[in-house]
């Protein structure tokens, strides 16, 4: 699924942008190897072209906000989506 994030990268200095695109890169890899038990409605969200694109969108602004990797945004994806998640309890 090619998704394109080029709106989203104008106007962001060469390195900034050098950045996002690899934040984008690995996140797209770790989505191919979603884990249905694990993150279900993440799982589920990827599954279109646009609820990927989404899913990207979420994990580049949690990580850059954050410091999170790219696997521990997903997570915290997974918690906000998943309302019977057991960290939300």
């Amino acid at each position: 699924m090619k998704i394109d994030f080029e709106e989203y990268l104008n106007g962001f200095t060469p390195s900034y942008r050098k950045k996002l695109e690899e934040i984008i890169g690995l996140a797209q890899v770790e989505l191919t190897l979603c884990n249905e038990k694990n993150t279900p409605h993440v799982c589920v969200a990827k599954s279109t072209i646009e609820g990927m694109k989404e899913i990207i969108l979420k994990i580049v602004r949690i990580c850059g906000a954050t410091g999170m990797t790219v696997s521990e945004a997903i997570a915290q994806i997974e918690r906000e989506l998943n309302p019977f998640h057991p960290d939300v309890y």
